[in-house]
């Protein structure tokens, strides 16, 4: 993805459907590139495409990491879905809880407050947050449709922030393409349920739960799990 002048180079997949279903033969495939402001090509993709009957195939890619020196806990996901591609802010859309879940963690309730205050409170928190995934193609906002992913230079970022503690991997598309991708890394590294209201086997409040244990650590107090000249346990030891 090429980025100037506030506009972006992003490369679509359209799949045209015929009425009678999908299948090899119902489709054809172009990759094209377009340059258009981000939240154009979703509204675009809405407006025009779907009612077009087709699916889109977008290569998108991650963020910057939200993190500072103090961050003491990495929260991964997957990668954006379309709502936070389109306002280009981390977890955009209104019915995930992440937000909700983070400000509960801390004995806080959500308030309709702008993005810099909630990115503010992730990192006075000492939470850094980022997408296993650098690129991906994806249909629609299902983890389960992300294809030929990159992952991000995790290695790099752990190297860079030495105070990161404990890595976090929100769902389990992060989880399991996390431990493909880096094997190396296994120590405080955990599961976190996903903060998608689309999974629903654990309510908010055990997501609230599991989600406290997880960032305080096992004092489950709000203190550090960790010494603070202590080195990041994230790296095996042979890492150099």
């Amino acid at each position: 993805m090429i980025s100037h002048a506030g506009k972006t180079r992003q490369k679509i997949y359209i799949y045209h459907v015929t009425p009678g279903g999908v299948s090899q033969q119902q489709m054809f495939k172009m990759a094209f590139y377009v340059e258009i402001n981000t939240s154009m090509l979703y509204n675009v993709c809405r407006e025009h495409f779907y009612k077009e009957r087709t699916i889109l195939m977008l290569n998108i890619h991650s963020f910057d990491p939200i993190i500072n020196e103090n961050s003491k806990v990495l929260v991964l996901g997957s990668i954006p879905g379309p709502e936070s591609l389109r306002q280009r802010q981390y977890y955009a859309n209104a019915n995930n809880q992440f937000w909700k879940i983070i400000y509960a963690v801390f004995g806080e309730t959500e308030i309709e407050a702008a993005y810099e205050e909630k990115v503010n409170f992730l990192l006075d928190h000492e939470i850094a947050l980022w997408d296993v995934f650098h690129s991906a193609d994806r249909k629609g906002a299902l983890d389960a449709d992300i294809k030929n992913e990159e992952p991000n230079d995790i290695h790099g970022l752990l190297q860079k922030y030495t105070g990161i503690k404990r890595v976090l991997l929100a769902g389990r598309k992060a989880e399991l393409s996390f431990r493909k991708h880096f094997p190396d890394l296994t120590t405080n590294v955990s599961y976190v349920p996903s903060t998608s209201p689309a999974y629903a086997k654990k309510t908010l409040d055990d997501k609230i739960t599991d989600w406290k244990e997880a960032v305080k650590g096992k004092q489950g107090d709000g203190s550090s799990a960790f010494q603070a000249d202590e080195p990041s346990p994230c790296f095996p030891s042979n890492s150099g």
